[in-house]
């Protein structure tokens, strides 16, 4: 199974949130390829610093470095303009626009997220099939 992380997840999974926990294990348990967009660092980056959590920046590095079945995506000018065309037609915020090309890019099935409200338009849409 492919999955895409955003940065809910990332952030919930470094505080060892034990449902982010669980899915991470699971996915891992599963051979789940798991993809993170480069936007949703740039999310999770800036939550860390904005909650005083500078130190979880490197832990997370630490953990994408070592985790061999995860991918870090970078968000080039063709999954910006997919992304472009999701904002305006699902009107979403930035970063899950990001998320669900990278998702459509890398045919994922679903999203790691602990915010799953956000992607439900998705998911009628036929973007994604689920969020685990």
């Amino acid at each position: 199974m492919f999955l895409v992380a955003d940065s809910s997840f990332l952030y919930s999974l470094i505080e060892g949130d034990p449902k982010a926990t669980e899915y991470w294990g699971k996915a891992k348990a599963e051979g789940s390829r798991i993809f993170v967009p480069t936007t949703s660092i740039t999310f999770f980056v800036s939550k860390c610093f904005r909650e005083g959590r500078g130190e979880y920046v490197d832990l997370m590095l630490a953990v994408l470095r070592q985790t061999l079945n995860v991918s870090v995506i970078v968000c080039d000018v063709g999954v910006s303009i997919d992304a472009g065309r999701i904002l305006n037609n699902l009107n979403t915020g930035v970063e899950e626009a990001f998320v669900l090309a990278v998702a459509g890019l890398k045919k994922a099935e679903g999203v790691l997220t602990l915010l799953k409200d956000n992607y439900a338009k998705a998911i009628q849409e036929g973007l994604i099939s689920k969020l685990p």
